[in-house]
């Protein structure tokens, strides 16, 4: 989850907060004989595990899911935005608990705005490592990306034009690593990874919303 400090603009009545709580609580809906685990951690400038791995229990979900709502709404002061410290973070999570259970393994990635770290250099190198390595192996692992943008027209357009244009740009990227292809905020087609996917990949699927409320949609239809 990105608690960059972005959220304050494009997020300014914390409804992330309830609306991922609520949809922690739909993991005690699965059917009986399925176990489920879900791990929590937010990110900005560094990864920062909130909630280590736990098995979803319907007697004690309600109160979980209450910590969840208030701790997010705490999370909205970090510096930068970088997409890759996140996922690594997450890919070591998902290796270590795969390890321990071999059971299936869903990602769901939730940013506010486009990758940025402290220098366009890096930022520009962190596209590459996403995008040319990382997704791909979350799909070669069998790992279901599941990606949430909160793509806030109002707040983009309260930028200035070129920071308005490289917000776009970044968070074009987002789907391309996320579903393996996509097209950028400039017309071009990026590829991320092996594509056509091959059949023993897993595939992903990114939901943008266009305002916090939708957040709510979005994450019903995911």
């Amino acid at each position: 989850i990105d608690e960059s400090g972005s959220l304050q603009e494009t997020d300014p009545k914390d409804d992330r907060a309830e609306i991922l709580s609520s949809n922690l609580t739909q993991l005690a809906s699965f059917r009986k004989g399925v176990t489920v685990n879900y791990s929590v951690a937010f990110f900005a400038q560094d990864y920062s595990l909130w909630k280590p791995w736990s098995t979803v229990n319907p007697a004690s979900i309600l109160t979980d899911a209450r910590k969840l709502d208030a701790e997010v709404r705490k999370r909205d002061s970090g510096q930068l935005t970088n997409w890759l410290v996140g996922v690594d973070g997450a890919i070591n999570e998902l290796n270590a608990q795969h390890a321990r259970t071999g059971g299936c393994s869903t990602l769901v990635w939730l940013t506010d705005g486009g990758i940025q770290l402290s220098t366009p250099k890096k930022t520009g190198a962190a596209v590459v490592e996403l995008c040319q390595n990382r997704f791909d192996v979350l799909r070669k692992n069998g790992v279901t990306v599941l990606g949430v943008l909160l793509k806030n027209d109002e707040a983009l357009n309260k930028l200035s034009p070129t920071d308005k244009e490289d917000q776009l740009t970044s968070m074009s990227f987002m789907r391309p690593m996320v579903e393996g292809t996509g097209t950028t905020s400039e017309g071009s087609t990026l590829t991320c990874g092996t594509y056509p996917l091959p059949k023993n990949y897993r595939q992903g699927a990114l939901f943008v919303a266009k305002d916090p409320k939708d957040l709510a949609f979005e994450f019903l239809k995911l």
